[in-house]
């Protein structure tokens, strides 16, 4: 445990942000990726190693990049711009131009 960490246990109550007085296990099975984020951006907040076993278990598929990364969204953005204008990404993500 880190200086000045609060560790939470899977019982424990978030005492912060949009699930304030939710207990951490529920979260980390409805919405895990918040959890995930506050484990890389809240200073004080660390997980118990059972809360990090669940949030394992329970942690969104990702295919490339961290969590958190801009550019991840931007990636699987300009994905699905590719798939549909049939392009290979490396023109800025829009493929050839479909009107000619």
């Amino acid at each position: 445990m880190g200086k000045n960490k609060t560790t939470f246990n899977l019982n424990s109550k978030f005492t912060f942000g949009k699930y304030k007085d939710k207990e951490i296990e529920s979260i980390i099975i409805q919405d895990p990726s918040y959890v995930i984020w506050c484990k890389n951006n809240v200073k004080f907040f660390e997980l118990s190693d059972k809360a990090k076993k669940l949030l394992k278990k329970h942690k969104p598929i990702r295919s490339s990049g961290s969590y958190g990364d801009p550019g991840e969204a931007r990636g699987a953005a300009n994905q699905g711009m590719v798939d549909v204008f049939g392009g290979s990404g490396m023109d800025g993500g829009w493929g050839s131009n479909p009107f000619g």
